[in-house]
């Protein structure tokens, strides 16, 4: 396949240039297919230079370059080099809202790109500040169940609950959990979508949900959701995944908190076996 890729890109650059259309849109492939088999170095060199082509043939701002400039950032991001996708993903925003404005779907993906990258290198006040009246636009245009909505939702609860902002981090963990277990019920009636995978989303709320309650000593009001976090990851995943094994933990320690000594160390010892 990459013998395949190399040739087509070379029998472009040869018949129509290294600038053309075509040979673009191979070099964009090929660096693709380098990156998924771990060839990064010359994967990086390939989206550089469908970057620097299109910048030169389009100008810094048109759409297609920028999706060059998008697919470096998250190349790069994906290096764990974040400080240098940051740059970019701040380039291709700032370009974007200035020419599509801000609700438009390309803008609003951009800002939740660099939201994320944000949030990967501790810049959590930043982040938060673009993350915000992102989720409330996605919201207002989506509705509150669509993915990407509680998506938005779970990542703001996390920066918030890290700042200390429990009641904040609360309140979105609240908005998915809901969503979830509403989604959830429905899918037991009408039997759509994959019963395994609303399991591990809803499980997943829950769990986000139970820590933040713990965190402010609400021991009693976590139990349950922990409960339902364990039942969810053992159906997902396994007795003995980790995801399990760390709910158990915190229900234990819920359990603890609120005197049932014996059961604390009955779930205790399930994480030890």
């Amino acid at each position: 396949v990459k013998s395949f890729w190399r040739k087509a890109l070379a029998d472009s650059q040869q018949a129509f240039g290294e600038d053309a259309a075509v040979t673009l849109s191979y070099t964009d492939d090929l660096a693709i297919f380098l990156e998924s088999s771990g060839k990064m170095a010359e994967a990086e060199e390939l989206f550089r230079r469908a970057f620097a082509s299109r910048g030169r043939v389009f100008g810094e701002s048109h759409e297609e370059t920028l999706r060059s400039c998008s697919n470096l950032a998250v190349f790069l991001d994906n290096e764990d080099r974040g400080s240098e996708a940051l740059r970019f993903y701040r380039q291709v925003l700032s370009a974007r809202s200035q020419s599509l404005g801000d609700n438009d779907v390309k803008t609003l993906e951009s800002s939740y790109n660099l939201a994320v990258c944000l949030a990967d290198q501790d810049e959590t006040d930043e982040a938060v500040s673009i993350f915000l009246p992102l989720f409330q636009s996605l919201e207002q245009q989506l509705g509150p169940d669509d993915e990407w909505v509680l998506s938005c939702a779970d990542k703001l609860g996390e920066l918030l609950k890290d700042a200390g902002q429990l009641e904040a981090a609360e309140a979105m963990f609240r908005r998915v959990y809901g969503s979830r277990a509403n989604a959830s019920a429905a899918n037991e009636g009408d039997g759509e979508g994959d019963p395994q995978e609303m399991h591990r989303k809803l499980a997943d709320a829950a769990y986000n949900l139970a820590i933040c309650l713990a965190q402010q000593g609400r021991s009693s009001e976590a139990e349950p959701l922990f409960f339902g976090a364990v039942q969810g990851y053992m159906i997902t995943y396994s007795p003995d995944d980790a995801y399990t094994l760390d709910a158990v933990f915190n229900l234990a320690a819920c359990l603890e908190a609120g005197g049932f000594l014996q059961d604390a160390a009955r779930f205790y010892e399930a994480t030890i076996r």
